[in-house]
């Protein structure tokens, strides 16, 4: 029996990889380039990447506008195909980074959001733009199909995201070409917001562990005596 179980700590295990992108938006228009970085803590040596697309799993720097530097791979002319989820995993496929979810377009106007989820608390930058540098006259961001903002600007800044902010959002946008005026919607991007974790620690002298439940694959439940 546990005398007094006090103790309720949960913690967050640090990746040993970190997906960064370049520029840092998950979306983009055909014929970008993006660069995927992968940040290993410690040896790089036998990570690779990873892409999830149309339901099966393959190499993720392997075609002919993908080219890989190091811990970094480069996509040049991007296409459809290189939409997908992307990870960097250890040769033995046991350790892996996070994923990041990236989408090329070949629409007229994308609203581009930062890789999800992002945290309560951060920032959050929403960015409607139109294909080939068109400068908008105007542009409308709606969440839930909803209007939320009639601007000139094309971001839409949040200062301190919480749980609220999370949704659907698109933006639509207006521009001149050849003095005849265009619209165009943008697709509808889903932005995810998580919760952070807060660690709490009280220490009694002395102390045993009496139970260890698993509760996520980083996470784990201390009951002390």
């Amino acid at each position: 029996m546990c005398p007094n179980p006090i103790l309720l700590s949960v913690s967050e295990g640090c990746p040993k990889a970190v997906l960064t992108l370049q520029p840092a938006w998950s979306q983009i228009f055909s014929g970008e380039t993006v660069t995927l970085s992968c940040e290993v803590e410690g040896d790089s040596a036998g990570w690779r990447f990873k892409q999830y697309r149309d339901g099966r799993e393959e190499a993720g720097c392997s075609d002919l506008y993908r080219r890989r530097n190091g811990d970094s791979c480069t996509i040049s002319k991007a296409r459809h195909s290189h939409s997908g989820v992307y990870w960097c995993e250890s040769a033995s496929g046991q350790e892996r980074s996070n994923a990041v979810n990236l989408t090329v377009s070949y629409g007229r106007v994308i609203l581009q959001t930062p890789p999800q989820p992002v945290f309560e608390g951060d920032s959050l930058t929403l960015r409607c733009l139109i294909r080939d540098g068109y400068k908008a006259a105007r542009v409308i961001f709606y969440k839930y199909n909803r209007e939320l903002q009639s601007r000139a600007d094309t971001e839409l800044s949040v200062d301190r995201v919480s749980k609220s902010d999370e949704g659907f959002y698109k933006c639509k946008a207006w521009w001149w070409w050849n003095s005849s005026p265009y619209s165009s919607d943008s697709a509808e991007v889903r932005v995810s917001v998580r919760g952070r974790f807060i660690l709490t620690e009280r220490v009694l002298t002395p102390f045993s562990v009496c139970n260890v439940s698993q509760i996520h694959s980083h996470w784990s439940l201390f009951q002390l005596c």
